[in-house]
């Protein structure tokens, strides 16, 4: 007996643009992928609808995602009749209008799309993706579902097995642009992440590929080709020249947003920086004596203070603030930010 279906009939909303930098095939390394983002009503909502100041704690403890939906991987040619890939990622109708309200939100909706179709297909996507001028790549695919996975947690579940059988391997951040088509708008800026403010900042967006030797990235100020060669091979990089990098002084914000008073936290520090270019690049703990946050440089590009061995700032904190020993901290590449609970 077979279960009851729903045919999703999405509406179309945006297109994110990125390409293949790794896979299986090295045949489709470099192959442009378009991600519809669409929606409709019939997708379920989160069980908690968007207020920023409850739901951002949330999101960084992964304890809040939207439903998505994706449709099968289609082949259509790109503007200059080179074959891509196109993908619809459907969500529910109210939360597409959350993210078109908060800036913030949707870059996140964005990262969960390229993660879902990494996952599901087994490549790796670059993350200096661009937004085309148009509401959808080709026509978008009305999706049969099953009744029975027309919920919040049984869309959960299925995720959450998706990413228990994740078999991406390490990728290393690195500068390489994209070429521009589609009539989409070079080096946009895109909004922080998760400034609950509502304050834009200009970003500098990060491209994946595979592992870069810990020398090269030292000594190399520009990576340039990437050299494909027999279809057994994998990746090559290879360099062009060996000039020294000279550190750069850390230039940076910070800002305190207090929560509600009925939040685990009271406090949601946000260290901004457009040299932080990877999630090692610092390390934060709480200083119980001088009641303060300390950052620590960990990256050999910059410092706080030039030729100290114990680089760092500390970010000083109210008397009537209370700080738990293990302060939860997260940093968010495409955002240059370091966010503090």
């Amino acid at each position: 007996e077979q279960s009851e279906t729903i045919a999703l009939d999405p509406r179309p909303g945006f297109v994110v643009k990125t390409k293949i930098v790794d896979a299986p095939d090295v045949q489709l390394i470099a192959r442009k992928v378009f991600i519809n983002i669409c929606h409709e009503s019939k997708v379920p909502r989160p069980q908690i609808d968007f207020e920023p100041e409850k739901v951002f704690p949330l999101i960084i403890d992964n304890q809040w995602e939207i439903p998505m939906i994706v449709s099968v991987q289609k082949e259509e040619n790109d503007k200059k009749g080179f074959p891509s890939f196109v993908l619809d990622c459907c969500i529910n109708s109210v939360c597409f209008q959350w993210c078109q309200v908060n800036a913030d939100l949707r870059s996140i909706l964005i990262e969960w799309s390229i993660e879902c179709v990494e996952i599901l297909h087994g490549y790796v996507l670059e993350r200096q993706y661009t937004i085309p001028k148009m509401m959808s790549k080709g026509q978008l695919s009305q999706t049969e579902v099953p009744v029975s996975e027309l919920t919040a947690s049984a869309l959960q579940e299925k995720w959450n097995k998706l990413k228990s059988n994740e078999t991406l391997g390490l990728i290393e951040a690195l500068n390489d642009p994209m070429d521009i088509d589609e009539g989409e708008v070079d080096n946009k800026p895109l909004p922080n992440l998760m400034n609950i403010s509502g304050t834009p900042n200009a970003q500098k967006q990060k491209i994946l590929i595979e592992e870069i030797p810990e020398k090269h990235i030292k000594s190399v100020s520009k990576i340039e080709e990437i050299v494909e060669t027999k279809p057994t091979s994998k990746l090559q990089v290879s360099k062009k020249s060996e000039i020294p990098i000279e550190p750069t002084r850390y230039e940076f914000n910070v800002t305190y947003t207090p929560f509600p008073e009925n939040h685990d936290s009271q406090l949601l520090v946000k260290f901004h920086s457009e040299q932080i270019s990877s999630g090692s690049d610092l390390d934060v703990f709480y200083v119980p004596s001088i009641h303060s946050i300390r950052i620590v440089n960990l990256s050999a590009k910059h410092y706080f203070t030039k030729g100290s061995k114990e680089d760092y700032v500390d970010l000083p904190l109210a008397e009537e603030v209370i700080v738990d020993t293990k302060v939860k901290s997260a940093i968010v590449i495409e955002d240059n930010t370091l966010y503090i609970l």
